[in-house]
């Protein structure tokens, strides 16, 4: 049955004709379509969206949802199906719909019941789409609060980080500044010790120059 339905909405050759640009068949009237399909289309433009491999079958899900609620008897479905089967005698649109509406009074289906079969199914379809809309939206917004609170919290770690850096760089500049100030003090303590060292130096020699001195002369005036 699922099978029967996705054949009656699938149908390659139309739907090439529409995405290049090639008026509709004769019959149908594409501002009528357009306004029906708004009711349960997303407010977001979804045309040329290609399907990927791991998205759901939407198109599946939905006629699921109308198999499920399928009604007895000759209804919009059975007059879409026999529609359907017209599609190969080259007849117009509303005289293929004709015909089918005549083949469903014979087993006792009128213009009345089956446009009241095809509103409930819309309707099937309102409250399929309205579920998964919600769950779309509850997804979204679930993921739009994780990333908030992500983004707050990579926010503040990307602060406290920044502070980090800042109290780091102070502490270095702090380092820098008493390195020079140590290593000024250190080459003044140094030129202060090398000058203080030759002060001893010269002392040093002065007196034991001179008594030296004073040795020789009492050697040479003893003998």
């Amino acid at each position: 049955m699922l099978k029967k339905l996705k054949g009656l909405f699938i149908i390659e050759d139309d739907a090439a004709s529409v995405k290049e640009g090639n008026p509709a068949p004769q019959g149908v009237a594409p501002t009528e379509e357009i306004k029906e399909a708004s009711i349960i289309s997303p407010s977001v433009n979804t045309q040329n969206l290609q399907r990927e491999a791991d998205d759901p079958d939407f198109l599946g899900i939905l006629l699921k949802s109308i198999e499920e609620n399928n009604q007895e008897g000759f209804d919009y479905f059975e007059l879409k199906q026999a529609v359907k089967s017209l599609d190969s005698m080259g007849l117009e649109e509303d005289k293929k719909y004709q015909s089918a509406l005549a083949m469903g009074s014979t087993m006792g289906a009128t213009p009345q019941k089956i446009l009241a079969s095809g509103t409930q199914y819309l309707q099937v379809l309102k409250k399929k789409y309205d579920q998964i809309d919600a769950a779309y939206q509850n997804q979204v917004q679930n993921r739009a609060n994780q990333n908030k609170s992500l983004l707050e919290q990579y926010h503040r770690e990307i602060q406290e980080k920044t502070d980090e850096i800042k109290r780091l760089q102070a502490a270095i500049e702090e380092r820098q500044k008493a390195i020079q100030t140590m290593t000024q003090e250190l080459e003044s303590s140094q030129t202060n010790a090398a000058r203080k060292h030759g002060l001893f130096i010269q002392a040093y020699e002065h007196v034991s120059s001179s008594i030296q001195n004073d040795l020789e002369i009492i050697k040479r005036v003893s003998h």
